[in-house]
């Protein structure tokens, strides 16, 4: 099955010459994912729980993105809000509960919209450069975080259009 192929592609990283975390594993799949599994299994034992704690960890992080999201650029309550529905998501919790890299890339999105909207709020450069390590970092997750580097771009120059054109009117 897929958990057990990605478990043995985990164990790849406990052998005395690991191949990488930032090369390509099985079915073409990155393995930074199969790196954080091997971690959980050194730590918690070879089971199947063991493999399934980084996507369970991701789906928790992200009810903390949804509301840091939604309390940055729209309140308390709407922080509150996006965090209970977070919570609840069928796909989310379906994700979080299979050891499975659709999780984390997941993840790897709300974090690159987090700190979209730290730098929308704040204009940080540090905020800027999380972003780049976490979008680079989405990459490395699964094929759905590929184009991560580049939606954020995009935000990135409307939001300079937009700012600049809320400057002048004020």
């Amino acid at each position: 099955t897929t958990l057990f192929r990605s478990a043995l592609d985990a164990m790849g990283f406990s052998v005395p010459y690991p191949t990488g975390f930032f090369t390509i594993g099985w079915l073409g799949h990155p393995r930074i994912f199969f790196f954080a599994q091997d971690l959980s299994a050194q730590v918690f034992g070879w089971n199947l729980g063991s493999i399934r704690v980084p996507a369970a960890l991701s789906g928790l992080l992200m009810v903390a993105t949804g509301y840091l999201f939604s309390r940055i650029l729209f309140g308390r309550a709407a922080g509150l809000a996006a965090a209970a529905l977070t919570a609840t998501s069928v796909a989310q919790i379906t994700y979080a509960r299979v050891g499975l890299n659709n999780g984390p890339s997941e993840l790897a999105y709300s974090v690159a919209f987090v700190l979209l909207a730290v730098i929308w709020r704040s204009g940080s450069l540090l905020a800027a450069a999380a972003l780049g390590i976490a979008a680079g970092l989405g990459v490395y997750m699964y094929f759905g975080s590929r184009p991560l580097p580049f939606v954020c771009l995009g935000v990135l120059i409307v939001f300079l259009v937009v700012q600049r054109g809320w400057r002048a009117t004020r």
